[in-house]
């Protein structure tokens, strides 16, 4: 029977039809009548989801885990609306924020209420531009993620095709961008600004590094938010007529991503590295940022083998992505640290699609599942060793974007629609032990109300029919009505994709050091093969011994790195 099928196993856990397996303590079962039991941590508890009938568009397919987990991402939803017609943040966050709405439309929030979302992003303008949320040093110019307002906006108007929004967020998105060129342009053409999500200083930045440092330095999440914010306002500006507007925009864009193709891939590898860091003379942290190679992926920095490569290469534990690979050392608690956020998983699933991995989609849903089933709700985060969401500093209950994760997973993973200004396309995705019927019914689009049967596995299409006649999976705003679409897939002897389980390591702590009489020293770090000292971001020495004496006339100073390789690395400016 499906419900006994076995959709995910690993060295964790166990996911089939209707259960999750982690251990004695830890289990769900499904009921045929939608009845959850859960053991968590040795306590019992049952609960039962029924998403309002008008919560389109509906899920349901042969596997009950995926339709609890579903209605459950559906419910929550929709009690996140409140009076105003926007969102919530979370249970805890009774507000709307700039990132996570953002993040929650373009993850797959707009396709379930568009409408809302354009509220919400509206809350967020300011004085005709986009406010930043909180961040180091307060807020923006470090904290400068507030472009990715452009990637939600876009979204909407791709669903919508409303002119009114388009010229609206053309609008705010220049001014947003005229404003941040005028205080992060920098050398080269980077923007400055921490790591876009990870905004709790401590969390992802080693402890010697100030609110300046981090000010000062170049992050890979943020520079490709800026890369795409521009791109998206060329593209704005063409859907308005404005070809030149448009040309110079895209320029920027061009040069920005150029900008992040050259100083941010790692040696050697095909992931990029976090940030530049360096008072002056930038050197780059090789540890990964999984949301800034995620976008890599889904936002085009990356496509082909290369992309493909990425996902494969990403480093994922039993439960989960990690926010940042290595870990901060074991003494900074756990948040953004040693933790698994679903909005990030959501995307692992939709980057494990866009290359058409299989086994990388279906570890991503199964991670998703099994904390949803568990906890009984979409939780901001849970610990990645344990899979579980005590012992953390915070974990909200309902949080938005994990919620917009899941329902991602669904929209943009196993449907994989794909969204542009003058169409919407079917890219499905179904993982071999996926096998079977996927059914979406009530998408609104552009005047139109979508139902969708999907059967088979893969992701080669070998029929589609549109209204019971053959047709491309492509459907066109001049269409109006109930719209059936229909797509059988032809798994075949297909490559399902490779993923990189990896033990959840955590970097070195930071030395304490000081000048000496000739040079500087510093304390021994446990766990440190070796110490790399740099000048001017150029390495001039590496050594076991916990000294360094420049040659007559190098004088300088020195402060630690990041931690994130085997030895330490110091870097003498």
């Amino acid at each position: 029977m499906d419900q006994d099928r076995i959709l995910y196993r690993g060295e964790a856990f166990t996911l089939t039809g209707n259960s999750l397996r982690q251990d004695a303590a830890h289990w769900a079962e499904v009921q045929p009548d939608g009845q959850v039991k859960t053991m968590k941590n040795g306590r019992y508890s049952e609960w039962r989801i029924f998403p309002e009938a008008g919560n389109a568009p509906h899920y349901r397919g042969n596997f009950e885990v995926l339709n609890q987990a579903y209605g459950l991402a559906l419910h929550e939803a929709g009690a996140l609306l409140n009076e105003e017609g926007t969102f919530r943040t979370g249970a805890n966050w009774p507000t709307v924020w700039t990132r996570d709405i953002s993040y929650s439309t373009h993850l797959g929030l707009g396709l379930w209420n568009v409408r809302a979302c354009m509220n919400s992003l509206n809350a967020r303008v300011r004085n005709g531009e986009v406010e930043q949320d909180t961040g180091t040093g307060g807020s923006w110019p470090i904290s400068s993620d507030r472009v990715v307002w452009g990637m939600a906006a876009w979204e909407v108007y791709c669903l919508t095709g409303d002119a009114d929004w388009l010229s609206l967020s053309c609008r705010v998105m220049e001014k947003t961008c005229m404003r941040d060129e005028q205080v992060l342009a920098a050398t080269g053409g980077l923007m400055k600004g921490e790591s876009s999500v990870l905004d709790w200083r401590e969390q992802s930045y080693p402890a010697w590094m100030t609110s300046a440092d981090i000010g000062d330095s170049c992050s890979l999440s943020t520079m490709l938010l800026h890369a795409e914010a521009r791109k998206i306002l060329a593209r704005m500006f063409r859907e308005l007529g404005l070809e030149e507007k448009a040309r110079e925009w895209e320029e920027k864009s061009v040069s920005l991503a150029a900008v992040i193709e050259r100083f941010f891939r790692i040696p050697e590898h095909v992931l990029y590295g976090q940030y530049l860091y360096g008072r002056g003379y930038p050197v780059l942290s090789e540890k990964v940022d999984s949301l800034g190679n995620l976008l890599c992926v889904l936002l085009g920095q990356a496509g082909g083998s290369h992309a493909a490569g990425m996902v494969a290469s990403l480093p994922h534990g039993v439960y989960g992505i990690p926010c940042i690979h290595p870990q901060m050392p074991d003494s900074v608690p756990a948040y953004h640290n040693r933790a698994m956020w679903p909005f990030l998983e959501g995307y692992y699933a939709q980057a494990a699609a866009a290359v058409e991995n299989e086994s990388a989609l279906a570890l991503a849903v199964a991670c998703m599942v099994r904390a949803a089933l568990l906890c009984g709700t979409n939780k901001e985060n849970v610990l990645l060793k344990t899979g579980l969401d005590e012992g953390l500093l915070l974990s909200s209950d309902s949080q938005l974007w994990s919620i917009a994760g899941m329902l991602g997973c669904f929209y943009k993973g196993l449907f994989g629609i794909r969204l542009s200004p003058d169409s919407l396309e079917f890219r499905p995705c179904v993982p071999k032990s996926f096998e079977g019927v996927h059914e979406l019914s009530g998408l609104e689009y552009r005047g139109m109300t979508v139902d969708v049967f999907l059967q088979g596995c893969g992701h080669r299409i070998a029929r589609c029919l549109v209204n019971g006649q053959e047709a491309p999976p492509v459907l066109l705003p001049g269409m109006k009505g109930r719209v059936f679409v229909k797509l059988e897939l032809d798994g075949g002897e297909e490559d399902e994709g490779a993923v990189n389980l990896t033990r959840m390591g955590s970097s070195l702590e930071s030395p304490a050091w000081k000048a000496a009489r000739h040079g500087i020293a510093w304390e021994s770090v446990e766990g440190a093969d070796y110490y790399r000292v740099y000048r001017n971001g150029i390495p001039v020495s590496q050594t076991e011994y916990c000294h360094y004496i420049p040659a007559p006339g190098r004088g300088g100073r020195v402060f630690p790195g990041d931690g994130s390789r085997s030895g330490w690395e110091g870097v003498l400016s």
